[in-house]
Protein backbone atom coordinates (compact mmCIF):
# COMPACT_ATOMS: atom_id res chain seq x y z
CA UNK A 1 0.00 0.00 0.00
CA UNK A 2 2.95 2.27 0.63
CA UNK A 3 4.45 1.68 -2.46
CA UNK A 4 0.78 2.31 -4.33
CA UNK A 5 1.00 5.33 -2.52
CA UNK A 6 4.48 6.47 -3.74
CA UNK A 7 3.32 5.76 -7.79
CA UNK A 8 0.17 7.98 -6.56
CA UNK A 9 1.93 10.53 -5.76
CA UNK A 10 4.84 10.64 -7.89
CA UNK A 11 2.36 10.01 -10.63
CA UNK A 12 0.39 13.56 -9.68
CA UNK A 13 4.21 15.14 -9.09
CA UNK A 14 4.89 14.11 -12.94
CA UNK A 15 0.96 15.21 -14.33
CA UNK A 16 1.40 18.62 -11.99
CA UNK A 17 4.91 19.59 -13.66
CA UNK A 18 3.57 18.65 -16.80
CA UNK A 19 0.93 20.85 -16.45
CA UNK A 20 2.79 23.39 -15.19
CA UNK A 21 5.71 22.97 -17.93
CA UNK A 22 2.49 23.13 -20.39
CA UNK A 23 0.96 26.35 -19.21
CA UNK A 24 4.77 28.02 -19.55
CA UNK A 25 4.51 27.02 -22.96
CA UNK A 26 1.11 28.13 -23.83
CA UNK A 27 2.82 31.38 -22.45
CA UNK A 28 5.85 31.67 -25.26
CA UNK A 29 3.85 30.46 -27.20
CA UNK A 30 1.20 33.21 -26.78
CA UNK A 31 3.73 36.16 -26.15
CA UNK A 32 5.99 34.66 -29.60
CA UNK A 33 2.42 35.02 -31.34
CA UNK A 34 2.45 38.81 -30.71
CA UNK A 35 6.12 39.01 -31.28
CA UNK A 36 5.41 37.79 -34.88
CA UNK A 37 2.52 39.90 -35.33
CA UNK A 38 4.15 43.08 -34.64
CA UNK A 39 6.87 41.93 -36.93
CA UNK A 40 4.74 41.00 -39.64
CA UNK A 41 3.34 44.64 -39.47
CA UNK A 42 6.37 46.31 -39.33
CA UNK A 43 8.03 44.50 -42.11
CA UNK A 44 5.01 45.25 -44.00
CA UNK A 45 5.51 49.18 -43.02
CA UNK A 46 9.21 48.80 -44.33
CA UNK A 47 7.90 46.91 -47.53
CA UNK A 48 6.02 49.77 -48.06
CA UNK A 49 8.62 52.40 -46.86
CA UNK A 50 10.97 51.04 -49.63
CA UNK A 51 8.00 50.87 -53.01
CA UNK A 52 7.59 54.73 -52.08
CA UNK A 53 11.52 55.30 -51.90
CA UNK A 54 11.79 53.27 -55.06
CA UNK A 55 8.93 55.34 -56.79
CA UNK A 56 10.65 58.64 -55.76
CA UNK A 57 13.79 57.29 -56.93
CA UNK A 58 12.45 56.82 -60.46
CA UNK A 59 10.82 60.08 -60.05
CA UNK A 60 14.04 61.71 -59.31
CA UNK A 61 16.19 59.73 -62.21
CA UNK A 62 13.49 61.02 -64.63
CA UNK A 63 13.75 64.42 -63.11
CA UNK A 64 17.65 64.85 -63.47
CA UNK A 65 17.61 63.08 -67.05
CA UNK A 66 15.69 65.94 -67.86
CA UNK A 67 17.81 68.53 -66.69
CA UNK A 68 20.77 67.02 -68.27
CA UNK A 69 19.10 66.94 -71.45
CA UNK A 70 17.95 70.59 -71.27
CA UNK A 71 21.08 71.59 -69.77
CA UNK A 72 23.21 70.22 -72.26
CA UNK A 73 20.93 71.72 -75.09
CA UNK A 74 21.52 75.12 -73.34
CA UNK A 75 25.49 74.53 -73.20
CA UNK A 76 25.07 73.88 -77.16
CA UNK A 77 22.64 76.82 -78.10
CA UNK A 78 25.34 78.47 -76.07
CA UNK A 79 29.12 77.41 -76.87
CA UNK A 80 28.01 77.14 -80.46
CA UNK A 81 27.07 79.70 -82.75
CA UNK A 82 23.98 78.63 -85.03
CA UNK A 83 25.09 78.32 -88.90
CA UNK A 84 25.16 81.04 -91.17
CA UNK A 85 23.19 80.76 -94.04
CA UNK A 86 25.62 80.71 -97.61
CA UNK A 87 23.72 84.25 -99.12
CA UNK A 88 25.00 86.04 -95.52
CA UNK A 89 28.20 84.58 -96.29
CA UNK A 90 28.89 85.83 -99.65
CA UNK A 91 27.77 89.35 -98.08
CA UNK A 92 30.30 88.92 -95.57
CA UNK A 93 32.79 88.68 -98.34
CA UNK A 94 31.85 91.98 -100.08
CA UNK A 95 31.78 94.03 -97.09
CA UNK A 96 34.87 94.06 -94.83
CA UNK A 97 34.31 93.35 -91.22
CA UNK A 98 34.12 96.59 -88.35
CA UNK A 99 36.52 96.14 -85.87
CA UNK A 100 35.69 94.54 -82.80
CA UNK A 101 33.03 96.54 -80.67
CA UNK A 102 33.10 96.78 -76.93
CA UNK A 103 30.08 95.60 -75.27
CA UNK A 104 28.16 98.56 -75.12
CA UNK A 105 28.25 99.11 -78.72
CA UNK A 106 27.06 95.72 -79.44
CA UNK A 107 24.27 95.93 -77.08
CA UNK A 108 22.90 99.11 -78.60
CA UNK A 109 23.17 97.39 -81.95
CA UNK A 110 20.82 94.22 -80.54
CA UNK A 111 18.77 95.96 -79.08
CA UNK A 112 18.11 98.75 -82.43
CA UNK A 113 17.97 95.62 -84.53
CA UNK A 114 15.18 93.68 -81.43
CA UNK A 115 13.18 97.40 -81.94
CA UNK A 116 13.10 97.10 -85.46
CA UNK A 117 11.02 94.29 -84.83
CA UNK A 118 14.08 91.12 -85.92
CA UNK A 119 14.48 88.35 -83.93
CA UNK A 120 17.05 86.89 -81.97
CA UNK A 121 18.94 84.26 -84.62
CA UNK A 122 18.34 87.18 -87.49
CA UNK A 123 20.27 89.61 -85.01
CA UNK A 124 22.80 87.04 -84.11
CA UNK A 125 23.61 85.86 -87.95
CA UNK A 126 23.88 89.86 -88.73
CA UNK A 127 26.28 90.89 -85.93
CA UNK A 128 28.20 87.59 -86.01
CA UNK A 129 27.17 86.91 -82.08
CA UNK A 130 25.77 83.89 -79.79
CA UNK A 131 22.07 83.44 -80.25
CA UNK A 132 21.96 82.71 -76.59
CA UNK A 133 23.95 86.27 -76.19
CA UNK A 134 21.24 88.03 -78.37
CA UNK A 135 18.46 86.19 -75.96
CA UNK A 136 20.23 87.49 -73.41
CA UNK A 137 20.88 90.86 -73.92
CA UNK A 138 16.98 91.18 -75.09
CA UNK A 139 15.83 89.75 -72.27
CA UNK A 140 17.54 92.13 -70.16
CA UNK A 141 16.24 95.03 -71.78
CA UNK A 142 12.27 93.09 -71.19
CA UNK A 143 13.61 93.23 -67.66
CA UNK A 144 14.79 96.61 -66.92
CA UNK A 145 11.51 97.98 -69.07
CA UNK A 146 9.53 96.16 -66.04
CA UNK A 147 10.77 98.35 -63.45
CA UNK A 148 11.53 101.62 -65.40
CA UNK A 149 7.61 101.86 -65.04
Amino acid sequence: MHLQMGILTAATLFGVLGFVFSMVCLANLRKNRRLMKTLINRIEELENGFEESRDQLEDGKFRATDQARRIAWLEARIRKPEKVKSDILSQEVLTPKPPESNITERRHRVLALASRGQDAETISNTLGMFTGEVELIMSLRRGTAKFKT
